[in-house]
C-alpha cells in the first residue's frame, strides 16, 4: 500500500504542509527544529514513504530537472556535463542535454525550458543575447547559468575559468624555470566568427605577455604567432613556425601556446627539426586536453576546473530547486587552474639566447 504524506501526519499529529516541507528540505525545512526533522525523516523512512516526483511537478509546476546547452564535439563541454550529472545523483536531479545550433531563437529555447518544466539552464561557454534569455526564463523562475572557458561580457549568472591568471602563471613558471627568452602561440580571436566566443584565447594572451613585460622581458613579434587555435599554415607547414623562430634574431628556449593542440603541434615540428624537448626548446600547452598524456615527451599543460565549475554549477541548482528564488545577474565566479609539470618543459640547458641554425 502507498504511504501517503497524510499517514505520516497522521502518525505524528502534525498537518500534512509542515511534513511536506521537512521532507522537501531547504530553507523551509529549516524553520522546524532539528529533532522535529528527525523524527519526520525517520517516520517516513520506517513507513516506507517514497517521493512521487511528477506529484510535486503537478503541484509546484516544475520537475526536479534543469538543461544543458552545449557543444557535445567539444571535449571541455563534455567534461562539465559529466560533472553536472556527477553532482546531480546526489539529490536525484535530471540533467537534460539539448541541441541547438548557431540559428536557434532565443525564444524557441525559452519555449523548451517551459515545456519541460526546468527549473535551470546551464550553457556551455558563449551565447548571443545572454541578457534576454536570462530575463524570459526568469520570468517562468528558470535560472541561466553560462559556464566554462570566459566569454565576453555577459549580463548574466556566469561560471568562467580565470584565462587571464592561466597566461600569469603560464609565464611565471616558465621564468622560474630560467627561461628569458619565449615564443607564443595564440588564436587570430578577432577574425574568427563569433571572436566572443573565443576570448579565453585572447585573455591567456593578454595575462603570458603582459606578466611577460612586468618581468622586463620583450618577445619578439617574429616569435609571436596567432592562428586559428586548430590548423594554420604556418604551423601545420612543415617547419613553418620553426624557422620564423629560429632562423634570425634571439631564438625562444620556451614555447606557451593558448591550447593543448597548438602546443602539441609546435612540439612536433620541433622535433622534426632535429632540437630536443626540453633540453633545447620547452613547451607549455594548456587546457589539459584528453589526449595531451599521449605526447611524447609527455606535454606540460595548464589544468581546467571543468570539475569545480560543474560542482558548483549544480550546487547553485540545487540551492534553487529547493528555496525557489531566481537570482538575478549577480553571479559571478571565476576559477583558478594549475600548472601540470610533465616532461615537456624543464631549466634552460642551452642555446639560451642565441641562434640555432636549422
Amino acid at each position: 500500500m502507498k504511504v501517503r504524506l497524510s499517514d505520516i501526519a497522521k502518525l505524528l499529529n502534525m498537518d500534512k504542509g509542515s511534513i511536506s516541507r521537512i521532507l522537501h528540505g531547504g530553507k523551509q525545512a529549516e524553520k522546524y527544529a532539528e529533532e522535529t526533522r528527525r523524527k519526520v525523516h525517520a517516520a517516513a523512512l520506517k513507513m516506507g514513504y517514497r517521493r512521487d516526483d511528477m506529484a510535486a511537478a503537478i503541484s509546484t509546476g516544475r520537475i526536479n530537472a534543469s538543461g544543458f546547452l552545449g557543444n557535445g564535439n567539444n571535449e571541455y563541454c563534455s567534461k562539465l556535463l559529466m560533472a553536472l550529472l556527477d553532482g546531480s545523483s546526489e539529490f536525484g536531479h535530471l540533467i537534460k542535454p539539448m541541441y541547438f545550433n548557431a540559428l536557434t531563437q532565443t525564444s524557441e529555447i525559452v519555449d523548451f525550458c517551459i515545456r519541460q518544466r526546468l527549473v535551470a539552464l546551464t550553457v556551455f561557454s558563449f551565447i548571443a543575447n545572454a541578457e534576454v534569455l536570462r530575463k524570459k526564463l526568469g520570468e517562468h523562475g528558470i535560472l541561466l547559468l553560462i559556464a566554462g572557458p570566459r566569454l565576453a561580457e555577459q549580463d548574466a549568472n556566469t561560471l568562467e575559468i580565470d584565462n587571464y591568471g592561466s597566461g600569469c602563471k603560464a609565464f611565471q613558471y616558465l621564468y622560474n624555470l630560467g627561461h628569458r627568452s619565449f615564443a607564443f602561440l595564440g588564436g587570430k580571436v578577432h577574425s574568427m566568427p563569433f571572436p566572443e566566443a573565443f576570448e579565453w584565447s585572447d585573455m591567456r594572451e593578454k595575462g603570458f605577455l603582459k606578466t611577460a613585460a612586468d618581468a622586463g622581458i620583450a618577445i619578439l613579434e617574429k616569435n609571436i604567432i596567432r592562428t586559428d587555435l586548430l590548423y594554420d599554415e604556418h604551423v601545420m607547414k612543415k617547419k613553418g613556425a620553426v624557422k620564423r623562430f629560429f632562423t634570425s634574431g634571439k631564438a625562444p628556449t620556451a614555447v606557451f601556446a593558448v591550447n593543448d593542440h597548438l602546443a602539441m603541434n609546435i612540439q612536433m615540428r620541433l622535433m622534426e627539426a632535429g632540437l630536443k624537448i626540453p633540453d633545447d626548446v620547452s613547451v607549455l600547452g594548456c587546457g589539459n586536453a584528453r589526449f595531451s598524456f599521449a605526447t611524447y615527451p609527455r606535454l606540460s599543460t595548464i589544468s581546467d576546473p571543468m570539475d569545480e565549475i560543474g560542482a558548483c554549477a549544480i550546487g547553485l541548482i540545487r540551492k534553487h530547486y529547493e528555496e525557489g528564488n531566481v537570482p538575478g545577474h549577480g553571479i559571478h565566479k571565476r576559477f583558478d587552474s594549475h600548472i601540470m609539470e610533465f616532461n615537456s618543459t624543464g631549466k634552460p640547458k642551452c642555446n639560451i639566447g642565441k641562434e640555432i641554425s636549422i
